[in-house]
Parts: structure tokens; sequence; C-alpha cells
């Protein structure tokens, strides 16, 4: 093969390679679009969805009402609230397309709080548990 015909096919390849790249891009980017559009011509906006939505919220208000209530004889100012809590942010994060993004991150930061709070709550226990346990103050080790 001589030099000429040589550099005369990487040229060929060295502009079909970006060509191939562009249509691939194209191709991809027309498949999501049409998935994106197929699935929303088929996606669930009955009654059924908004029956679905409503059923979720009236959860969280009912969940909100029974937190707000006093119970074992404490005001509900003092009642610990994580379970009722984590309860209505899973229901929020368990229904995406009933909660916008707003409320969606809220639920979510609102869970990871939770949690830290009760880790922290379980090693400052055990701290002072073990700090009882060394000064000798504590009924059991």
């Amino acid at each position: 093969m001589s030099k000429a015909s040589g550099d005369s096919r990487q040229r060929r390849e060295a502009i079909s390679r970006p060509a191939k790249i562009t249509l691939g891009v194209v191709v991809l980017f027309a498949a999501v679009a049409g998935g994106f559009l197929l699935g929303r011509g088929s996606a669930d906006t009955s009654t059924a969805a908004a029956a679905q939505c409503d059923d979720a919220r009236a959860e969280i208000a009912k969940l909100y009402k029974e937190q707000q209530q006093p119970s074992d004889g404490l005001p509900a100012a003092v009642q610990p609230p994580a379970q009722a809590t984590l309860t209505m942010m899973n229901v929020v994060l368990q229904n995406p397309d009933c909660f916008n993004a707003e409320e969606r991150a809220t639920a979510q930061t609102t869970k990871d709080r939770i949690a830290t709070d009760a880790n922290n709550a379980a090693v400052s226990a055990a701290a002072d548990k073990i700090a009882a346990c060394a000064a000798g103050t504590a009924l059991s080790c």
C-alpha cells in the first residue's frame, strides 16, 4: 500500500469517527426523547393516581393530628415525635408523584436529621454509662 492511499484512509477514518460519535449521540437522544414521550402518553393521569395522592395526604394529616394529641399523660410538646414524623416522611418519599421536589427534599432531610439525632443520643447514653461505671456510680456495668 502506498503512503498516499494510507494517508487518505486515515483521513476518512478520522472524519468518520466524529461523524459516528455524533450519529450515536443523535440516535441516543432520539431514543430517550421517544421513550419520554411514549411514557408520558401512557402515564397514569387518571383518578386512580389522584386518589393515591389524596390517600397519601390524608395519611399524613391523620398522623400529624395523632402526633399533636397528648398521650401517656405527656403534653404533645414534650413527646418524642420521631416515629410519627418518620412515618410521615416515608409517605412523602414513597409517593414521589404526589409531592414536589421541595417537599421530598424536606422529607429526606428530616429523616436524615432524626437518624443522626438518634445516633447521637445512643452515643451520649453509652458515654454516660461508661463514665458512671468508671466513677463507680452506676448500678450495673
